[in-house]
């Protein structure tokens, strides 16, 4: 798999929030992914395979997963075939 890393910036509110869709269903994702993602498309750099991006991956909502998976982070991205940074 690959792992992004990038800037979370400041915390987005539900107005900074933007959809996606993954597998046809509305996602919201904050400033910064939304960036990431309209840029790999512009550059017809289409994700395909397994791709981490926490904000997606990890339940934003539920305070103990998150929690829980912060710990294995370092983990994820020293696993990962591929790590892209991006800093908006």
């Amino acid at each position: 798999y690959r792992a992004l890393s990038y800037t979370w910036g400041s915390a987005a509110s539900p107005s900074d929030m933007a959809h996606i869709l993954i597998d046809g269903h509305s996602f919201p994702v904050g400033p910064n992914v939304l960036s990431f993602l309209r840029r790999r498309w512009a550059l017809k750099q289409v994700i395909r395979g397994p791709f981490f991006i926490d904000a997606i991956c990890i339940d934003q909502l539920n305070v103990t997963e998150k929690a829980a998976q912060v710990s294995f982070m370092n983990e994820v991205y020293r696993c990962a075939d591929e790590v892209l940074i991006f800093v908006g």
